[in-house]
């Protein structure tokens, strides 16, 4: 497994703090696109009361990531989004890029990271249907980590989101282009903002070479979390 980076750590920190601040009792995680876990792990790590549900599609990663399930850590080994019952995921040189979508041509004769090494049919469940056909809580925080389908995974929780269960919402947010098809960040932003999310802030913020804002980690709260910090 993977060791968090600075940022990383600050921006888990700073969700358990949120998380605390909302009186989020025995706080449930839904983390997409898990990766090799580490986030997960740092959750459990942060708030020994909280749960994590991490969803990984990646079979390369799913080994040492279930080898990390516990009690309060449970992997499903799917991608979340709209659509079909499957996706064709597409496994990349860095597995940190690997995506549902296709990446930009121009990205990727730029670094070898993004090399497909796989592309693989995958099972495709929505995070809706997942807390209705296992009788999961709703979470209170929701970071998505998809490379570019965010918004599916945003829409495959809009009843959820809607209801205002989840508390806050923590997802990467692209203001360049590195996937075909990718969600523009206004489009995810006015999603949000229609089920009653307001961005809080960034996590992260990274520029392009040209000086261009590209890339950020976003976090977003509900109505009721806006009121329970007063600051509505």
């Amino acid at each position: 497994m993977t060791e968090l980076d600075q940022h990383e750590t600050r921006a888990l920190q700073r969700h358990i703090s949120l998380l605390a601040k909302l009186s989020a009792q025995n706080p449930i995680i839904f983390d997409v696109g898990a990766h090799d876990g580490k986030s997960a792990v740092a959750y459990l790590d942060l708030e020994p009361t909280a749960r994590v549900i991490a969803f990984e599609p990646n079979l390369d990663l799913l080994a040492s990531l279930q080898a990390l399930e516990q009690e309060r850590l449970t992997v499903i080994p799917k991608a979340v989004g709209i659509g079909s019952s499957t996706a064709i995921l597409k496994v990349r040189k860095d597995s940190r890029v690997s995506s549902l979508l296709d990446v930009d041509p121009q990205l990727s004769v730029r670094s070898s990271h993004y090399d497909l090494v796989d592309s693989r049919n995958v099972e495709l469940i929505s995070i809706d249907e997942f807390i209705e056909e296992k009788k999961s809580p709703v979470p209170q925080l929701l970071r998505i980590g998809t490379k570019g389908s965010e918004l599916s995974v945003l829409q495959s929780a809009e009843g959820s989101l809607r209801e205002g269960g989840i508390l806050i919402v923590a997802c990467e947010i692209y203001f360049g282009t590195a996937f075909i098809d990718q969600p523009k960040a206004h489009e995810l932003m006015a999603f949000l903002s229609d089920c009653g999310y307001r961005l809080y802030g960034f996590d992260r913020l990274v520029e392009a070479s040209s000086g261009a804002l590209y890339f950020g980690n976003a976090l977003f709260l509900s109505t009721t979390a806006w009121r329970k910090l007063g600051i509505l």
